[in-house]
């Protein structure tokens, strides 16, 4: 989506975005939902996702959460739903119940918002959920992920289409190459109210004191699109990484079942690192069964260390799982832990 950095955002070009990355959709008249905050990017992607969802007969649900976070936050949702109501889009509001946490309340009004949206699609057999981040929070992302020591994996940013197994839901981020600034312009060509949520800038937040220093940042060339470029070299390197290891992972491979991985220990020693952290995660994962919360990155950084450097390693258990040589030292044996 090339165009002015400040020029609104066409339906032209949404269109296009939306053929390419979805072509099964268009011709599906599947029902779809988007998140709709309230503030301008969100109010933007309705907009545009009504045009195109009008145009290919695709049943299109708004739906917002009130999070009970903020005083003003009720009287936000039934302004959202005034909108849209007058747009003809189907909204829902929908709330978080319940005492509200004093610590981690991003994480956990997060957890909630998904849970919620999730009961929501699943009653009408929704899979895709459409969500307004945008280049600018693909920087946000990059920084946040690289201060809380990100692998590369993480430092290639959110994903045009993401599955959300946990709920059932794909997410669809068809404005990730598109900055904040061209979506407040669509607003203001289309006549389209936004509500500005003051908690996006609040210093008590790490997003927040990161877009605090965005002028900073921007002067010392750290911009959105050279940001952007590079998280595109980050995810060249990371397939390339990944399709490498799936190979050596099918060459040092000896045997294989539900509890147990044998490779050969001599073949694991000859390959990088980067190459051997990814196979050792990967059978973590199979054998250790952890799929939703696996060790931490350096835990398997410091396994594959030894592993590597230590001609007479001895073993390890990590994740669920034990790093066994066998006695000739030719196999590694990983076995689920009891």
């Amino acid at each position: 989506m090339a165009a002015l950095a400040d020029s609104p955002l066409t339906f032209e070009e949404f269109s296009a975005y939306m053929t390419a990355a979805l072509p099964f959709l268009a011709g599906s008249g599947e029902p779809i939902a988007v998140a709709v905050s309230g503030g301008g990017d969100s109010m933007a992607l309705v907009s545009l996702l009504k045009e195109w969802a009008a145009a290919h007969s695709i049943p299109l649900y708004a739906l917002t959460v009130d999070h009970g976070l903020r005083s003003e936050s009720s009287a936000e949702a039934l302004q959202v739903g005034g909108i849209l109501s007058g747009w003809g889009v189907p909204h829902v509001t929908l709330c978080w119940e319940g005492e509200k946490p004093h610590s981690r309340i991003q994480e956990l009004a997060r957890a909630a918002r998904y849970r919620l949206i999730g009961e929501f699609c699943r009653s009408k057999n929704i899979r895709y959920l459409f969500l307004a981040h945008h280049a600018d929070d693909q920087m946000e992302t990059f920084f946040y992920r690289l201060a809380k020591g990100s692998g590369i994996d993480g430092l290639t940013g959110m994903s045009l289409c993401q599955e959300f197994e946990e709920e059932g839901l794909t997410f669809v981020r068809p404005l990730l190459g598109v900055t904040h600034h061209r979506l407040i312009a669509t607003c203001r060509e289309r006549q389209i109210k936004w509500i500005e949520d003051q908690s996006n800038v609040s210093q008590r937040f790490v997003r927040g004191r990161l877009r605090g220093a965005r002028e900073v940042l921007e002067q010392e060339g750290l911009t959105v699109p050279r940001i952007l470029s590079a998280m595109r070299r980050f995810d060249r390197i990371v397939k390339f990484a990944e399709q490498v290891s799936e190979t050596e992972y099918k060459n040092n491979l000896i045997e294989e079942d539900a509890k147990r991985i044998v490779m050969s220990l001599g073949g694991l020693k000859t390959l990088p690192e980067e190459v051997v952290l990814r196979i050792f995660k990967r059978v973590i994962l199979e054998i250790g069964g952890k799929k939703t919360y696996p060790p931490r990155l350096q835990d398997i950084e410091a396994l594959v260390y030894r592993f590597l450097s230590d001609p007479e390693f001895k073993g390890a258990t990590i994740g669920g799982c034990i790093f066994r040589p066998n006695q000739n030292r030719n196999h590694l044996t990983i076995l689920k832990e009891d």
